[in-house]
This record gives C-alpha cells, structure tokens and sequence, in this order.
C-alpha cells in the first residue's frame, strides 16, 4: 500500500457519512501524539512539579490508542477517549497552574471539532454545554483559589504561546480541512449536474445553455453548431450488447473532443446523438472541421471487448451570425434538419444549411 494512501484505507465497516471524518482523524491524533511529544521535554524541564508531565506521557499512550481503535473502525469511541483524556488533562492543568497560560482553548477547541464529527446534533449540543460549562467552573475556580503550583513570567510566556499555537493549528487544520470536504462535495454536484455521466461531456442542458450564452455575445462574429449522430448505433447495441455500444459511445466522444479547440463545446445531446458548439466560426470552417471529424472516425475502428467496430457518423451544420438568444432555437433546428438530410443522402456524410 502506498504510504501517502494509508489514511484512506477505510475499514469496510464504516458507512459513507463516517468515513471523511475517519480520515480527518488520522491526521487528528498524530497531531495530538506530536503536540504531547514536543511538550514532554518542557514539562519536565520547566516545572518543579511532575504531575503534568506524568499526566502528558498518560496522553500519548491514550493517542496511540485511540488510533489503533480508529484504523479498527471505532471511529465515535476513539474519539470520545481523546476528548476525556484531553479535558481530563486541560482540567488537572488548569487546578495546578491556574488559568493563565491559555489552557482553557482547549474545551474551545474540543467543542469546535466536536461539531464536524458524525454524531447527533443533541449529543454534540451536550458536549458543547459539558465542556462549557467546565471551563467556566474552573476559571471561577482559579478566580477564588490559587494555582498549586507558581509559575514564572517566562514559563508563562511559554505555555501560552505553545497553547495558543496548538489549538489555532488544530482548529485551523479542522476548519480547512472540512470547508475543502464541501468545496470539493459542492464541485462535484456541479459537475454531475452539467456532464454526462457516461461520456463526461457536457449534458444536453448544459450545452444548450452554453449555445446560448455564446449567441448572446456574439456582437460581430459567427456562431456554428455542428450536430453528430452515430449511424446504426442501435444495431451495434442489438448486434454486440449495450455494454459494448458504451464503449463506442466513448470512443467517439474522445475523438470528438480531442478533434476541437479549446474555446469549443463538446455535449451529449441525446442518445447516440452530440452537439459542437464552434464561437467564432463561419459555416465554412464549420463544414471543415465536421468533414475532417466524420474522416477521422471512419477511419478509426473501435477497439472493444467483442473485437474492432466499424463506425461512421453523419453531421449537420448550421451557423448564425449577429444573433440574439432567441435564435437559439432556430439554429439547433437548422443543424438538426442539416443532420436528418445527411442520415437520408446515404449516412456518413456532412450536410448544412
């Protein structure tokens, strides 16, 4: 298994909606493992008394184990070990060293990444209040009854900058990594919404959409539709099987798509049938770079699982020039009719009109 993989090895017994914070987990608690690490030499160094370096060294076996059980699955228990084991120690420091060295962005920090976990919205709501509710305790605590232990300006200039730093990465790691989950989520529902699933081309509400929206700024330029309709494709599908007529299906679209530039549109209109959108484009050139696409396929048999297909495609051109949106309409329907006449002068053949 590839090292750079490994988070997202996921225990087969995790539904879906677990499994990003699974993976969000992992980096968690090595995180938390080389915080309690990096402090273990400073508490110990530092402070007179051990019992927060005792209570630091506790928490790197409770990290360990809360890993092992998460690569297990028990993805909710490890978690709710590491906030017990983190507010434990949060509360022992804070009865010893006071509230001064920023210890309580812990019970923050817990209650923040609490709320990107998969548990119920009451559960994280009492977690929430628990931990609130504790810290205010203790600062009220450490109001009325001195730390145990004094520490010194330059001890406290310490710990509050090592806390402060701890809990902005963590909280800053749990915001980007959650608001990249929903960014990355909220791209792919727009792509699925605006592509064939099968070609991955634009759908047919997405290219129309795209035909119009070129239409509408073409101030002094020509705008071409060309329409493409595989010929026979419904014998192909009766002769070899659907599952080969999709391979044909994206066979074509790749010699499609690779066959035009960059500023074109390329979408699945129906079926066997596609629509070119070609900005800035006579009907000459048009009629050009359908013939040169139509030689293309012909001359390039489909590779499937049933052996090498034959395929041949037919096209209609049709161009608009100063149009307005409203002439979208008419402009498919020209390139449709253009395309119905090169399917009765025999198939595999450019028309326009």
């Amino acid at each position: 298994m590839n090292f750079k993989q490994w988070p997202e090895n996921i225990p087969s017994s995790l539904q879906n909606r677990d499994r990003r914070f699974f993976i969000f987990l992992n980096y968690a608690y090595i995180f938390s493992f080389a915080g309690h690490m990096i402090f273990l030499l400073p508490l110990y160094t530092m402070l007179t008394d051990t019992i927060a370096f005792r209570s630091n060294i506790v928490c790197i076996f409770i990290d360990i184990t809360c890993f092992i059980l998460l690569r297990r699955g028990k993805i909710k228990f490890s978690f709710m070990l590491l906030i017990c084991a983190i507010t434990v120690h949060t509360t022992l420091s804070i009865i010893f060293f006071g509230t001064t060295s920023c210890l309580q962005l812990y019970f923050f920090t817990l209650i923040v990444l609490s709320f990107f976990s998969p548990w119920g919205l009451f559960f994280k709501i009492t977690i929430g209040m628990f931990l609130t509710g504790l810290a205010i305790s203790l600062t009220s605590y450490s109001i009325y009854n001195p730390p145990i232990v004094e520490i010194t300006s330059r001890q406290l200039i310490f710990w509050n900058t090592g806390n402060i730093l701890a809990n902005c990465i963590a909280l800053g790691y749990g915001v980007y990594y959650f608001s990249f989950i929903v960014d990355t989520s909220e791209e792919k529902l727009k792509y699925q919404a605006e592509h064939d699933l099968l070609t991955g081309v634009l759908n047919r509400n997405t290219i129309i959409r795209v035909l119009l929206s070129n239409i509408s700024g073409a101030q002094n330029y020509t705008v071409s539709a060309i329409m493409g309709d595989i010929d026979c494709f419904k014998k192909i599908n009766d002769t070899y099987g659907h599952l080969v007529g999709d391979e044909v299906l994206k066979s074509t679209t790749g010699i499609l798509s690779s066959s035009l530039r960059e500023r074109d549109a390329l979408g699945r209109f129906g079926g066997e049938e596609f629509i070119m959108v070609l900005p800035a484009c006579d009907i000459n050139v048009a009629v050009n770079v359908a013939e040169r696409i139509r030689t293309l396929i012909a001359s390039s048999p489909v590779s499937t699982k049933a052996g090498k297909i034959n395929v041949t495609m037919s096209f209609g051109v049709a161009s608009l020039k100063n149009g307005r949106v409203e002439d979208g309409e008419e402009l498919l329907k020209r390139a449709d009719e253009a395309l119905y006449r090169a399917k009765d002068n025999g198939r595999n053949r450019v028309e326009y009109i």
